[in-house]
């Protein structure tokens, strides 16, 4: 199985948790004199949520993720 892993951080949302799906769009990596650099339609997709750490530090809730992204996933 080819799949892409990643970890990131989001706002915090209780609905995050192993095992649920999400759908994310990643800008392209591109020369920052670019005003619109669109999406990366080969990163950017639905991916399932393998761990979900949720924190609350000063009073800022946020959720740390590892997301996988399935080659078969479309």
């Amino acid at each position: 199985m080819e799949a892409g892993v990643h970890e990131i951080g989001v706002y915090g949302d209780p609905n995050l948790s192993a095992a649920a799906k999400i759908k994310i769009k990643i800008p392209k990596a591109v020369d920052t004199n670019e005003h619109s650099p669109g999406i990366d339609e080969s990163l950017s997709g639905v991916y399932i949520i393998s761990v979900s750490i949720h924190t609350f530090e000063n009073g800022v809730y946020t959720n740390r993720l590892r997301i996988i992204k399935d080659s078969n996933i479309i």
